[in-house]
């Protein structure tokens, strides 16, 4: 009886203490956008992020793997792979293909048991500024990886219980085909 009695305040002790896991949106000062000087500061150091980091997302750098969620239907990990022997920054953009904001996500390509393509259902915007700041980088070092879970049906209209076959396309990066729901 003492044994449950410990476990049980253990775990309460555990859950109260515990912090939730969850994302915050960082609120940011958008005031530069009325201050001409600023706006060209920013703008400036985007482009220059733009030429430094922009072009890193190429099929010569990085491969995509993507592979089929275990008891999870319509569910895709997909793995970015810096296959290049430096570390590189890419778009944050590019792995948030979870994120039912980014367009990103069009770069999926689906086809059902007969073929037929499924149609994107996602937006098709993802930024209303085209300032870029060092945020909007990750950086991935050589040799390593970043991964990803997404819930395909977030963007596509997806039966549970129909066989589709995925792949990943975006620019030249282009990744294994897949089967999910099988």
């Amino acid at each position: 009886m003492k044994r449950i009695l410990c476990l049980i305040l253990i775990f309460l002790a555990a859950f109260a203490y515990a912090k939730p896991n969850i994302e915050t949106a960082e609120e940011k000062d958008w005031s530069w956008l009325n201050d001409e000087k600023l706006y060209q500061e920013k703008l400036e150091h985007s482009w220059e992020l733009l030429d430094k980091y922009g072009h890193n997302f190429v099929a010569e750098n990085f491969s995509v793997t993507l592979k089929k969620r275990l008891f999870k239907k319509n569910t895709v990990i997909i793995k970015y792979q810096n296959i290049s022997d430096k570390d590189l920054h890419i778009f944050r953009y590019i792995i948030s293909t979870n994120d039912e904001f980014s367009v990103i996500n069009s770069c999926y390509k689906i086809y059902d048991s007969k073929n037929n393509a499924v149609p994107y259902a996602g937006i098709f915007a993802d930024r209303f500024s085209d300032i870029y700041e060092d945020f909007d980088f990750i950086l991935i070092k050589s040799g390593h990886n970043i991964k990803n879970e997404v819930d395909l049906s977030k963007f596509f209209e997806l039966n549970p219980d129909e066989v589709y076959t995925v792949k990943f396309e975006c620019s030249d990066v282009v990744s294994n085909t897949i089967t999910i729901n099988d």
